[in-house]
């Protein structure tokens, strides 16, 4: 951020760089040098998910600012150890989110049961505790990627997906 001073600060400091007025730059709009108050359309592109370490090779992520989704093709290598996914729940996600992978790995968070991830989907050779939700630093870290595969392809998608729990749960 040090390099960015000028626009990283709130409109105060700003106006002495840019006359005609207070900037939409800034990344706070606080009237003091140092803010708080996020302007959320800067900061939300800034700090949006994404993987941060993939056991592997990456073919390709996106990020879709409009749907929220986090799209994530890749070749997964067991071997070259974890991976980490940063999803930024509290900003992106307040109503929860589900984890896809591939058609037979469902996985969601939902924040009203505060009890990490839940899984509503998982083949009998994968074990749900090599997925590991790390609500203090908004990570998901994935110890082991289902065997046998080749191409994985990756959602993270708003919401708890509307699922009929009677399809697992014949009680």
């Amino acid at each position: 951020m040090g390099s960015i001073k000028a626009w990283f600060l709130g409109n105060r400091t700003m106006q002495d760089f840019l006359p005609g007025g207070p900037s939409t730059w800034a990344i706070f709009s606080d009237e003091k040098a140092a803010g708080t108050v996020e302007r959320k359309y800067i900061t939300d592109i800034i700090a949006r998910p994404y993987p941060q370490t993939i056991a592997g090779d990456i073919h390709s992520f996106l990020f879709n600012h409009a749907t929220r989704s986090l799209d994530l093709k890749i070749r997964p290598d067991n071997t070259k150890g974890a991976s980490t996914i940063f999803i930024g729940a509290n900003r992106h996600y307040p109503d929860g989110f589900s984890i896809l992978i591939d058609d037979d790995v469902v996985m969601y968070r939902n924040p009203l049961k505060n009890v990490g991830l839940e899984i509503y989907k998982l083949p009998k050779n994968v074990n749900p505790k090599d997925f590991i939700w790390d609500e203090y630093t908004q990570r998901l870290t994935i110890l082991k990627w289902p065997e046998n595969r080749t191409d994985l392809h990756i959602q993270v998608v708003p919401g708890i997906r509307d699922f009929d729990i009677s399809e697992n749960n014949p009680d």
